[in-house]
């Protein structure tokens, strides 16, 4: 297997060897889902402690999904970051070839303990963390010349909520946060010229939220309950940023949907337990949704991302340890296998590059980013 830099690698295997070695962070192996990161639980309390029972663990010991939203490319096609729970801390820097899309490493600067989500502000100034196991949230100015960060602040979330997922609106101006452990949606506002975020209001929803997506226009977000298999539309207030409940669409027992990604008039649901996507067809006047088909994919998919023309769906297998490219059907939303490959073990997400020149697949369990590129019919080709 071929890492994107022996620098970087070397850098993020060593800190992940300190966590391993002093405990922080609290990593363990698991055969269900590999190396997960340990957080609060719903109740407060860590199950880093007592019995050890680690990964994101209910009581039926049943294993939720790790962090997915750890690598972003930034809009000018120039920079990358990425944090990780096992890089103690550390947000990393990347150059991207502009020819090719492969990463080299920059820098590096110290970030919130626990780091295990991040995001580019739409209007490319800023980078926004959290932290699901310490609730915190910080922002960094980016400079437009070398991609290099500026801490801008931190603040201290809702206790015991667990962010797991970072979503701004279109223009940038308002921020969602996802909470896993406290089953809810926090409304945050971003300064526009400095970047900070402060919060506005809570919406509480069913069961473990998960991935979230937003319509292109902005009008509508939709955030899949991993815990009780149904996917929440909300309306978007553009001038306030605050979200009206508008359906509660069933997604099918026990299908486990952590991941949703709108394209077009569809919005395609990953079903972690039932190794399938949902099709949904979107009502353009209200958001709603209703199933259309459902896809065979590979053993626990989880993370969808969309290509730039809106027309490719680029999904990520853990169990099956796959990444696979499909072509849209525009008229009627149905998917068309463009190739699979082999991504390792345990990779949890992919990020497409802004031109569409490569796709870059996160592993959990190495701890490293696989850069594979596309192909002008959108298929996945070798690595880079």
């Amino acid at each position: 297997m071929r890492k994107i830099h022996s620098m970087a690698v070397v850098n993020i295997l060593v800190a992940l060897a300190t966590v391993l070695a002093v405990g922080s962070g609290c990593l363990k192996k698991s055969s269900n889902c590999g190396l997960s990161p340990c957080g609060l639980g719903a109740d407060g309390s860590s199950p880093c402690s007592g019995s050890g029972g680690c990964p994101y663990a209910n009581g039926g010991g049943e294993v939720q999904p790790g962090p997915y939203q750890i690598f972003a490319i930034h809009q000018s096609q120039k920079f990358a970051y990425f944090v990780h729970p096992a890089m103690n801390g550390f947000l990393y820097v990347y150059n991207v070839d502009q020819a090719t899309g492969r990463l080299v490493i920059n820098n590096m600067v110290q970030t919130i303990q626990g780091a295990d989500a991040l995001v580019i502000n739409p209007n490319g100034k800023f980078v926004h963390v959290s932290s699901s196991s310490k609730d915190l949230f910080a922002t960094y100015s980016i400079n437009q010349e070398n991609g290099s960060l500026g801490k801008v602040e931190e603040i201290q979330g809702a206790s015991k909520s667990g962010p797991v997922f970072l979503l701004p609106t279109l223009a940038g101006y308002f921020m969602y946060s996802v909470n896993l452990y406290g089953g809810s949606i926090s409304v945050y506002r971003v300064d526009a010229d400095r970047g900070s975020m402060s919060q506005q209001d809570i919406k509480y929803t069913k069961y473990s939220p998960m991935g979230p997506d937003t319509d292109s226009q902005g009008r509508f977000m939709y955030v899949p309950s991993f815990g009780a298999s149904y996917v929440h539309v909300y309306s978007i207030n553009g001038a306030t940023g605050q979200i009206t409940e508008t359906q509660v669409a069933d997604n099918g027992a026990g299908t486990k949907p952590i991941f949703v990604k709108t394209a077009g008039q569809y919005l395609y649901v990953s079903n972690f337990y039932k190794n399938t996507l949902n099709v949904m067809r979107r009502d353009p006047g209200n958001g709603s949704l209703s199933l259309a088909s459902t896809v065979n994919v590979g053993s626990r998919p989880s993370h969808i991302a969309l290509g730039p023309d809106g027309a490719k769906l680029y999904v990520v297998a853990e169990g099956a340890g796959t990444v696979t490219a499909f072509g849209i059907n525009q008229a009627s939303g149905a998917l068309g296998s463009l190739g699979t490959k082999s991504a390792g073990s345990l990779p949890i997400s992919v990020v497409i590059h802004p031109a569409g020149k490569a796709a870059y697949v996160m592993n959990f369990q190495s701890v490293e980013i696989q850069t594979f590129g596309i192909d002008a019919s959108g298929a996945l080709g070798g690595k880079l």
